[in-house]
């Protein structure tokens, strides 16, 4: 065991989710070849197949899975140390860095994003991808850094789940709206008038919407537009009496337009933001120093 090579785990992780050497050789971006002479090498340390190959691909040997319980905190252990001795110098940085956001938070937050880091690390290339259904697949092939989404998800065991700071819904109208002259506004008031939303593609699959809020509520919500641009929406509503629900964000409003933050029953579902990556990866230090300077963003903004 003195001359263990500690990357040899992660492989085993990697086998023991995938249960397929071609597919694990995928993930961790290495030959077919590589994944076998590292399972033979696995196996020769702890002295047990591990690993049975059947017609559909490997099982895990009972020797197997009582390693597995103590691989990610002992990966994650192992990660953070060699973090803490690498470093990452975001100054000296000039590589991409790709970041996936789901569409509401994208309006709420990706100016934001992009202003802060870029000052942090002003020669990096950033990329602010809409989510997707392929996010999952794109964290695993790293063709993603870091995606953030209201979760948490049922993903791959490879791919980390960190909470990060909770988000909070406001009611954006017309200036001299009625529901501006409220002390307080409930889900009846904000079933009085039409909505207009932020479209949200897969959204419904997985999350609650406002109109499920409204209809859980026992209201017939009237939705009026749907749109991408929270620029479309709020020219909807300056003219009109339709209300858009959205994220608070510290960017300014239009003209004529107004916020109104004091919700009462405002949803306590849906207001967890989650960051998703990849902690297997050869980019550890970068990940973790974007981690920790989303999470200050985040802070700062909600």
């Amino acid at each position: 065991m003195k001359s263990f090579d500690y990357n040899l785990l992660k492989v085993l992780r990697v086998l023991i989710d995938t249960q397929n050497t071609r597919h694990a050789s995928e993930v961790l971006n290495l030959s077919q070849s590589a994944v076998s002479h590292a399972l033979n090498r696995l196996r020769d340390t702890f002295d047990d197949p591990l690993f049975i190959r059947e017609r559909y691909g490997l099982v895990p040997t009972e020797r197997c899975l009582e390693i597995e319980k103590s691989l990610p905190n002992l990966i994650e252990q192992l990660d953070g140390l060699l973090e803490q001795s690498g470093g990452f110098n975001p100054v000296k940085y000039d590589g991409k860095i790709s970041i996936s956001l789901t569409n509401a938070l994208t309006n709420a937050v990706g100016v934001q994003l992009y202003q802060e880091l870029s000052k942090r690390a002003p020669n990096a290339q950033f990329e602010l991808m809409d989510w997707t259904w392929q996010v999952e697949s794109s964290l695993l092939s790293r063709k993603v850094h870091v995606a953030l989404d209201y979760g948490p998800e049922n993903y791959s065991k490879q791919i980390k789940q960190k909470l990060m700071p909770k988000s909070r819904y406001v009611i954006c109208v017309r200036e001299e709206h009625p529901l501006t002259k409220l002390s307080s506004v409930t889900l009846k008031d904000i079933a009085q008038y039409p909505l207009v939303l932020i479209r949200t593609p897969d959204w419904r699959s997985r999350h609650e919407t406002a109109e499920d809020t409204l209809l859980k509520a026992g209201y017939m919500p009237n939705v009026v537009l749907k749109s991408d641009s929270p620029q479309v929406n709020f020219e909807a509503i300056r003219n009109s009496d339709a209300i858009f629900p959205m994220i608070r964000s510290t960017a300014s409003l239009p003209d004529g337009i107004k916020c109104v933050e004091s919700i009462e029953q405002s949803p306590k579902y849906n207001m967890d933001i989650y960051a998703y990556y990849l902690y297997q990866t050869k980019d550890l230090s970068l990940n973790a120093w974007l981690l920790r300077e989303i999470e200050s963003i985040l802070e700062t903004t909600f």
